[in-house]
């Protein structure tokens, strides 16, 4: 003690009385400390969480998710109108792959839960508010609806040449036709 610098000469001697350090030969353990002992930390094993129900706190269960995946996820999920599939949850950002193999199996999702775009009413500028449409593809939507009338299905849809089927296949659970 009396070699840290920031002590003074005579803060050690206040402090000397106070300070008590033993030895390996020191057999002697006070009756306090063996009744606090640290226990080792075991993660709560807890049921799967259902993603497009769950808050801040039920995400942070996940090993992994702190407060800001936690509210990441929240946000993405309200932007999209909810997770149709567990492999979503890659397109968050900061969710390594590594940490998606961890929790993927924690996972629940139901399908139910989710906003549907009503395609055959919403403008350009409600459209190109998912996160999945564009502006431009938002627009095109739009304009060939105004062309051709209401889409009936998503094979209407794809009569649309400026989509592709990727596009089409992403964003079909979303769609209210």
């Amino acid at each position: 003690m009396k070699k840290i610098y920031s002590i003074s000469e005579n803060d050690y001697r206040r402090l000397e009385p106070y300070i008590k350090i033993s030895t390996k030969e020191d057999k002697f353990i006070d009756d306090t400390e063996s009744k606090h002992e640290a226990k080792p930390y075991k993660h709560k094993e807890s049921s799967k969480i259902n993603l497009n129900i769950a808050d801040i706190t039920a995400l942070k269960e996940l090993r992994g998710i702190g407060s800001v995946l936690a509210n990441r996820i929240i946000k993405f999920r309200d932007a999209l109108g909810g997770f149709h599939e567990v492999s979503q949850l890659r397109e968050v950002y900061g969710i390594s792959e590594d940490n998606y193999e961890l929790i993927k199996h924690k996972i629940v999702i139901s399908a139910s839960q989710l906003k549907k775009l009503p395609i055959n009413r919403f403008s350009a500028t409600e459209l190109s508010k998912h996160p999945y449409i564009s502006k431009k593809q938002a627009q095109s939507i739009v304009n060939y609806r105004d062309h051709h009338g209401s889409y009936l299905d998503i094979y209407t849809l794809s009569q649309n040449k400026a989509l592709d089927q990727d596009f089409l296949r992403k964003i079909e659970p979303y769609l209210e036709f």
